[in-house]
């Protein structure tokens, strides 16, 4: 699936930046929506939507890239790349709010919805980018399938982990089916690791 979206798009980074820029907008507006909820406290508030995002998107934009966002590969984030995605939703959301205050000393702004902001808009960054990995995964495992030879691997630690996802996405490996992990630590037994039974 990853290789197909980038392929389409072509250039990848480009593609990031303009997804972020839909993520942006559109967590700014839920964040609008969600603390102004009735039409017409809505309709007060859209001007200062509109006269905000200007400075909001290229300010989010730039954290993203010098946090180091768009130097990550989507189908391989992990846990630790989390918190590059809290340091730029955190540097973009308070740098325009202290450019709004010296712009506009705040006025007609609420301080709830850059919380708000900040909150949806890490979910939506990370949730884009782990649903490239978890369609990959899906993919993965369909194609499992039609494997011929079942195999489980020794170890269900992190070089078993690690082995587990060079399987998965190495052509080499092609021919055989995982079907569990097989470790001497009784405390594992009955648990699972990737979805699979540790033995």
């Amino acid at each position: 699936w990853t290789p197909l979206v980038t392929n389409i798009l072509y250039k990848r980074r480009v593609a990031e930046v303009l997804l972020d820029i839909i993520l942006i907008t559109v967590s700014y507006y839920l964040a609008y929506y969600l603390r102004f909820e009735t039409a017409t406290a809505i309709k007060d508030a859209r001007p200062y939507f509109l006269q905000s995002l200007p400075i909001i998107l290229p300010v989010c934009l730039f954290w993203f890239y010098v946090v180091g966002v768009y130097r990550g590969i989507w189908r391989l984030i992990t846990v630790s790349d989390v918190g590059r995605y809290i340091k730029g939703v955190a540097g973009g959301v308070g740098t325009s709010a202290f450019l709004l205050v010296l712009l506009f000393r705040f006025y007609g702004y609420s301080r709830a919805v850059f919380i708000m902001f900040g909150v949806l808009l890490f979910l939506m960054t990370v949730g884009s980018r782990l649903s490239f990995r978890i369609l990959d995964d899906i993919v993965r495992r369909r194609t499992q399938r039609s494997r011929k030879v079942n195999v489980v691997i020794y170890g269900a630690g992190r070089a078993g982990r690690l082995l587990f996802e060079e399987s998965s996405h190495n052509p080499d490996y092609q021919g055989y089916n995982i079907v569990g992990f097989v470790d001497d630590d009784f405390t594992l037994q009955r648990l699972t690791m990737a979805s699979l039974p540790i033995y």
